[in-house]
């Protein structure tokens, strides 16, 4: 009797966890699941910025429609650059080098020191691709000027308008470690 108590309240105390657990096969977004993720169509990824503006925009449905179309044509232009080989950053989609992948070891010859500095080729592409990423952002705003009212247009800077990257540690500032450690 005291045996089939013990297996009964173990179960008891298992059941919660097991009722945590995800459904297998699903249960969690796209964005937390394992594996290469699915790379959306132009269409798709246009469709879901138009939406996103139309909401915090309140665009009306001419609006939408020209916004859908810039976009549209910005993510084709885009996506074309990519399958041309004109990786952004000299890194191709997925962000593994053309050279075989992160994995394989270094190449032979090579030691750590020369896989963290960037060649000055790098470099001038980085800074390149830079470039090119700011005039198409000019061209977006003046197109979207052409749609947007003055006021959408000033919330739309806002939304556009990347955050600036923290500010390193000044000299100064002693960086410590938390307690315990």
């Amino acid at each position: 009797m005291k045996r089939i108590l013990i297996i009964f309240v173990s179960l008891l105390g298992v059941m919660p966890l097991a009722a945590q657990q995800p459904p297998m096969g699903g249960g969690m977004p796209p964005q937390h699941r394992q594996g290469p993720p699915q790379q959306e169509s132009c269409e798709t990824r246009a469709i879901r910025r138009a939406v996103e503006l139309k909401k915090q925009l309140g665009l009306d449905s001419k609006q939408f429609d020209k916004v859908y179309k810039l976009y549209l044509d910005e993510y084709t232009a885009m996506e074309e650059n990519m399958s041309s080989g004109g990786f952004p950053g000299g890194m191709p989609p997925g962000g593994m080098p053309p050279s075989g992948g992160f994995g394989g070891g270094m190449p032979s010859g090579m030691s750590m020191d020369m896989m963290s500095a960037p060649t000055e080729q790098q470099t001038v592409a980085r800074e390149q691709t830079h470039k090119e990423m700011e005039k198409a952002r000019a061209r977006r705003e003046k197109k979207m000027r052409k749609i947007l009212t003055a006021e959408q247009m000033e919330r739309w800077l806002q939304l556009d308008t990347p955050p600036a990257p923290p500010a390193p540690p000044s000299s100064h500032e002693s960086v410590s470690a938390p307690d315990g450690f």
